[in-house]
């Protein structure tokens, strides 16, 4: 059709949708601020520029705990 490729690129490059891609990027950026901030979730938060509940919700969506980045 209209002589484009019927691949779409999202997937061409590694193998995931755009969501899923964004997913990861949230969970490993979470997780990075985590471990910089040894566990505190208000340092945290605040870096990310979420509200604590916000963090937290996304932290049970990715599968994190806070006691994972407590030094």
């Amino acid at each position: 059709m209209l002589g484009l490729e019927t691949e779409r690129p999202a997937e061409a490059a590694s193998g995931q949708t755009l969501p899923e891609r964004m997913d990861r990027i949230e969970r490993d950026l979470i997780a990075a601020t985590l471990a910089a901030q040894t566990g505190s979730l208000k340092a945290s938060y605040e870096i990310l520029g979420l509200s604590r509940k916000t963090l937290y919700d996304k932290m049970q969506k990715h599968g994190l705990r806070r006691d994972t980045f407590v030094a």
